[in-house]
């Protein structure tokens, strides 16, 4: 015998196989409001999942925007003397340290946000897995 497909469907399969004689108990918790509770649910499970979504897009702009304004910032330090003579030997030294103290922390900096980028990717296709959930089917 197959499954039924709802509660009154298993009752009256059910009353088949017992006879007139048997008395099938009414259920103690209605089965309409358990329906309910998944649907509402579900709602909000899918509610949640699109702002999570929506939030992850705009992390990923805001690591994006990082990244270019680090950029900008290091082009700056590049080209940057620091009032100091690059012409005297003594000062070009100094000058040319400090552009690659500069250099390395702009280099690591960019290197975090390509990881953090890395995670928001992966995160990325769980949300979507989440996205496409189907909440249970109604029980009656």
């Amino acid at each position: 015998m197959m499954a039924a497909n709802s509660l009154e469907e298993a009752i009256k399969q059910a009353k088949k196989v017992l006879g007139d004689k048997a008395d099938i108990p009414s259920p103690k918790i209605r089965p309409e409001k358990l329906d309910s509770d998944v649907e509402r649910q579900g709602t909000s499970f899918d509610k949640a999942t699109d702002n999570a979504i929506a939030e992850l897009e705009e992390m990923e702009n805001a690591v994006s925007a990082y990244k270019n304004g680090m950029d900008q910032i290091a082009a700056e330090y590049e080209t940057e003397d620091f009032n100091l003579n690059p012409r005297s030997k003594d000062d070009a030294k100094k000058i040319k340290n400090a552009r690659q103290i500069f250099s390395d922390y702009f280099a690591a900096e960019q290197a975090k946000a390509d990881k953090e980028m890395k995670q928001l990717k992966e995160l990325g296709k769980h949300l979507v897995q989440l996205d496409n959930y189907t909440p249970l089917q109604k029980c009656r």
